[in-house]
């Protein structure tokens, strides 16, 4: 049977033993290590791991645990730099962008602004990082194309379309961080509204260095280094 048609338990002890970059015949963590990393109970752990044994991806030894059979064929975690040299490009756009673009906006743009920041409120919900990013991508490039640059919207385009890797089937708890980024945008959104180019350009500025925050513990969680240089 193929790993695609494990249970979900079991997938994500799959990519976690990916993402630890475990050698075919390595022993996997013991069943505390996974339920404390995974936050689930030891119950849930041993029942995913016996679904893994049963699709022939680990041998579980008695007496002495778990171990990668050649079958699972771990691959090595997706590189996150694309995505991260996208935010670290729109630090550098998105203040000047804002407080050029922000005082035109009428009603319909300042709706679409709105849809866009709606988006992301949904995707801090779901603890999905890769989604609060296309809202916030989103959400620039309906500045760009207010300001009639096709060169700024292709540039907008390009960032958005920058490779992302998959993001954790074991989530890293973002709340608290994603909270403060969505607290910075809501005042970029104030300041727009209220046609303050200054004030648009400053909490652009502190709202995607947050995201950029965000994103370093993201990519600490998925077994990548982190390398935060936000810009001031």
């Amino acid at each position: 049977m193929s790993a695609r048609t494990l249970d979900s338990a079991s997938q994500q002890i799959l990519d976690l033993v990916c993402n630890l970059g475990l050698e075919i015949g390595a022993r996997l963590p013991s069943e505390r290590r996974l339920a404390s990393r995974l936050r689930w109970s030891r119950n849930t752990v041993r029942e995913a791991m016996a679904g893994l044994a049963a699709h022939g991806l680990v041998e579980i030894r008695p007496c002495s645990g778990a171990y990668l059979c050649a079958s699972a064929n771990p691959t090595p975690p997706e590189d996150p730099t694309p995505l991260y040299n996208a935010v670290e490009a729109l630090i550098l756009l998105a203040p000047a962008l804002a407080a050029a673009t922000g005082a035109q906006c009428g009603n319909d743009e300042l709706a679409r602004l709105e849809a866009s920041t709606m988006q992301m409120g949904q995707a801090l919900v779901d603890n999905s990082l890769l989604n609060v990013w296309r809202g916030l991508v989103a959400f620039y490039r309906e500045l760009a194309t207010l300001g009639g640059n096709p060169l700024v919207l292709d540039f907008i385009d390009a960032l958005g379309a920058a490779p992302a890797p998959t993001s954790p089937n074991a989530p890293v708890p973002l709340g608290e961080a994603l909270q403060t980024f969505f607290s910075a945008h809501i005042e970029l959104l104030h300041a727009i509204r209220s046609r303050d180019a200054e004030g648009s350009a400053a909490h652009a500025t502190n709202s995607i260095n947050a995201f950029l925050r965000c994103f370093v513990t993201w990519q600490a969680g998925a077994g990548t280094r982190p390398m935060a240089r936000c810009r001031h």
